[in-house]
């Protein structure tokens, strides 16, 4: 999905639009449509955080590429201490990997709290109605 699909989605709430994000699989629009969320929020023309209405669900893992593979970091191979071209295409691309999930967790980030805050406000609602219990 391209960013500048996205635009006419004013009605969205950032966490349809942070889920979007983490529902994208290329690295590169990752990041053009993260930016582009942003901006969309910063501007004001996403206004809600969230949409209780709408039963949402998180996925399990970020979309990925189907050529990526993932590796426990304890069976990674070694990256060298950068001594020879080999080693730094390895450190860089192992960074360029890093990179790709911190977008990942800056965006899972809004959407499990404002899910949790929201989970929290309704139990405390829950709970409130007791207290007129006679």
């Amino acid at each position: 999905m391209r960013a500048d699909e996205n635009e006419d989605r004013e009605s969205d709430t950032l966490v349809e639009a942070a889920l979007r994000v983490l529902k994208t699989a290329d690295p590169f629009e990752k990041a053009r449509l993260g930016d582009f969320v942003a901006s969309q929020w910063l501007q004001g023309t996403i206004t809600r955080a969230y949409d209780p209405s709408l039963h949402l669900s998180v996925p399990d893992r970020p979309a990925r590429l189907s050529n990526v593979k993932l590796v426990a970091p304890g069976l990674m191979p070694k990256l060298g201490k950068a001594g020879s071209l080999q080693s730094r295409q390895a450190i860089v691309h192992s960074l360029a990997h890093t990179e790709s999930w911190a977008i990942d967790l800056s965006w899972f980030i809004p959407v499990s709290l404002l899910l949790a805050v929201w989970l929290l406000s309704a139990q405390g609602r829950d709970k409130s109605i007791f207290k007129w219990k006679m």
